[in-house]
């Protein structure tokens, strides 16, 4: 069985390596431009289909598709820029990013 065949609550990870991932895909995606970020979570957290976000946003598909084709390479991106110290972070400590030059 999988991570993604498991039913999972919300906010937990299943070791402290998930969890420092999690917390990279979280920063990068917080980096994003704000149209970027809409598009993603529209698509990915709120499950819109890319009919459904043509229709949201008053635009054509193909339009639809390349920007998101295009911000999901502008998060691949940032999330290969972003680095977590590798050291565990305590609850309601402040994480520490650095970015690679």
């Amino acid at each position: 069985m999988t991570t993604y065949d498991r039913p999972r609550r919300p906010g937990l990870a299943p070791t402290r390596y998930a969890d420092r991932e999690q917390r990279r895909l979280l920063l990068s995606f917080v980096r994003l431009p704000p149209p970027e970020r809409l598009l993603l979570e529209l698509h990915v957290w709120e499950q819109l289909t890319v009919h459904e976000l043509a229709l949201v946003l008053d635009v054509t598909l193909d339009i639809v598709c390349k920007r998101l084709r295009d911000a999901i390479a502008m998060w691949r991106a940032t999330i290969a820029q972003t680095r977590i110290d590798a050291a565990p972070v305590a609850e309601g400590e402040a994480l520490t990013v650095a970015w690679v030059q």
